[in-house]
């Protein structure tokens, strides 16, 4: 019997994390549309408006307002960068995300949010591209990790 009642909170509990889920999840909080959000999905469906810099798009989870999607483990040039070349570069990168991005639907993979309570998250093209493997191999973006780094060595 306890064994049965251990079977049952534990599916309700999977249930309740599949069904309650939500785009980006909230650690603690409820959405712009009141519902609570679970702290961490693992894929949802975006509508992306504009590129906002290299690594930052803005578009609507899942129907919800629009919010802020920074993509997770790449770090692109700052738009008000330290040197005209990173400046140069941050243009460069937010043109190809915008072009590979703007007006279409993507998947975001291991959604949550990060310190500025922006959506972070991987995102996939439909084609099944990997957005932030494209800005690294085209140099506009470096692996990004959360330690501190020194801005004027990365890009100028």
């Amino acid at each position: 019997m306890v064994s049965a009642m251990i079977k049952g909170l534990v599916v309700g509990a999977v249930v309740g994390v599949v069904s309650f889920g939500s785009a980006g999840g909230e650690v603690d909080g409820h959405g712009d549309d009141g519902r609570r959000w679970h702290a961490q999905a693992r894929e949802r469906s975006a509508y992306i408006y504009r590129a906002v810099d290299g690594d930052t798009l803005y578009g609507s989870v899942e129907g919800r307002a629009p919010r802020k999607i920074r993509l997770r483990g790449i770090d692109a040039p700052e738009l008000e960068g330290q040197c005209g070349q990173e400046r140069r570069l941050a243009a460069q990168a937010q043109a190809r995300l915008d072009g590979l991005t703007r007006g279409r639907r993507v998947i975001l993979v291991d959604v949550t949010r990060d310190y500025y309570k922006r959506v972070l998250a991987s995102v996939v093209l439909e084609s099944g591209e990997d957005v932030q493997q494209i800005l690294l191999s085209e140099g506009l973006a470096k692996p990004y990790s959360q330690r501190k780094r020194d801005t004027n060595s990365l890009w100028c």
